[in-house]
């Protein structure tokens, strides 16, 4: 049973970018400010990029969506989980995100977050997926990171499946594709530690 927050979709989603970068008014913005450079000082890695606040959802028509996004500062997101200065503070982002479900036959890619990534350490996911970055598509993404992060190019394009909200997170599209069958998984990249095919009856699998 699909989820009242859960759109299926037919056709990919339409992204509506708005002008201006969304900065968040409920927060103190020099709070922000200390509890990155905090995060900065134990996690040298993080880096104040540009991501996509979806700003509302609506749909258009049947099986389709137009998600309304604003870009803004990661730092405005990473603030959000507990650090150094304490328990997270909520800035209201919820970025735009692309997760895909990569498949060989019957059976479906996953990978182990890094440990040093700022959400969900050490967690198995679908690979591969990451927020969408101003200027480019959810399935842009999606070959994106196949391609960076695995070595890999999809022998389809990438079609949408959901549009679904999580955590009160707003995730833009799932997509599900098929990579060039490969007799090995890819090496360790980017924010993945470990890759590994799972066969497709041992993992949740949308209907």
């Amino acid at each position: 049973m699909i989820s009242p927050r859960t759109i299926q979709l037919r056709r990919p989603p339409v992204i509506v970018r708005l002008e201006g970068r969304f900065v968040p008014s409920a927060v103190a913005l020099a709070e922000v400010d200390a509890r990155w450079a905090a995060l900065c000082a134990e996690n040298p890695r993080y880096f104040d990029g540009a991501l996509l606040q979806v700003m509302g959802v609506s749909r258009n028509g049947h099986g389709g969506v137009q998600i309304h996004v604003q870009e803004c500062s990661y730092r405005f997101y990473a603030v959000q989980k507990s650090g150094p200065l304490g328990p997270g503070l909520d800035c209201g982002v919820r970025p735009l995100g692309v997760k895909a479900i990569a498949t060989d036959g019957v059976r479906v890619l996953v990978g182990r977050r890094s440990q040093k990534v700022a959400y969900y350490p050490g967690a198995w996911e679908f690979v591969p997926g990451g927020t969408v970055e101003p200027g480019a598509t959810p399935a842009d993404e999606v070959v994106r990171e196949l391609r960076e992060e695995r070595s890999w190019k999809p022998s389809a394009p990438p079609s949408p499946l959901r549009c679904f909200m999580i955590r009160r997170r707003l995730l833009g599209k799932s997509c599900i594709g098929s990579p060039s069958t490969r007799a090995r998984c890819p090496k360790s990249a980017g924010n993945t530690m470990s890759f590994a095919w799972s066969q497709s009856t041992s993992v949740p699998w949308p209907r």
